[in-house]
């Protein structure tokens, strides 16, 4: 029981690790020098309120390195999130963004 949970959950990151990276390679400006580092655990979240995506939304339009008209997915009515860490080197410089997923690891619905 203890491996079959194990092999899930390596299953689990590595779906949120490929929709991370796809996510950041669509919506970094074009010329952005930029490489994915590590990542961190995924966990879940049901304390994420919708005006708080709205809020991260609009705080990720102000990171100079990310397209204005990022595109996000949908947040189905009061879904769990779930959340994953990663480092991104952008022009030399490491950041830490937390990215919130659906619930089934298919989009990212908000950056932080």
């Amino acid at each position: 029981m203890g491996m079959l949970l194990f092999l899930a959950s390596c299953t689990e990151k590595q779906k949120a690790k490929n929709t991370v990276k796809s996510f950041v390679e669509t919506n970094i400006k074009a010329g952005t020098d930029y490489s994915i580092g590590g990542f961190g655990s995924i966990d879940s979240t049901r304390y994420v309120t919708n005006d708080a995506i709205s809020l991260m939304k609009s705080n990720a339009k102000n990171k100079s390195h990310f397209k204005s008209n990022t595109q996000y997915g949908e947040r189905l009515q009061k879904e769990q999130l779930k959340y994953i860490n990663a480092t991104i080197k952008v022009n030399g410089k490491d950041s830490t963004y937390t990215f919130y997923l659906s619930n089934d690891l298919s989009s990212v619905v908000a950056i932080k």
